[in-house]
């Protein structure tokens, strides 16, 4: 049980869907071509704590951001519709329950999915970023 299981969980579900990790967690503006179709991020918020119970464990939630990428091609708009169906299916594969409430992940909440340009100045790279909440608990000793 430890806060790195948190990057663990995505970064498993995500593999499973067939999608390679781009492991610049803080930048995706400099991600070259030949990663940019079916790659994904994962980035941590803040753990806050919830609760501490019988004085050995500690609840926290942290919000969680699994960016995928998907290469848009001579149509954007189909680019779209295909980058928001593989992240309807990672989100599912996310939300399993018996995926989500595990040992240290107990529960996986999905807040929102965004799909967008990669920048302003190339739409032919789709990101769709789905935000989660994610409650773990934690053996203090």
């Amino acid at each position: 049980m430890s806060l790195s299981d948190v990057r663990k969980y995505f970064v498993d579900r995500c593999k499973s869907q067939g999608l390679v990790e781009w492991k610049q967690p803080f930048q995706d503006m400099d991600m070259p071509n030949t990663v940019t179709n079916k790659s994904f991020q994962v980035t941590l918020g803040e753990f806050t704590g919830v609760k501490a119970i019988n004085n050995r464990d500690q609840e926290m939630n942290c919000p969680a951001t699994v960016s995928i990428y998907f290469k848009g091609f001579q149509n954007p708009t189909e680019g779209v519709d295909q980058a928001v169906e593989n992240a309807e299916k990672l989100l599912k594969e996310c939300l399993k329950a018996k995926n989500r409430l595990g040992t240290c992940v107990k529960n996986v909440i999905l807040n929102s999915v965004l799909p967008e340009a990669l920048s302003d100045s190339n739409d032919n790279i789709i990101r769709v970023k789905l935000g989660f909440t994610v409650f773990i608990s934690i053996l203090i000793d």
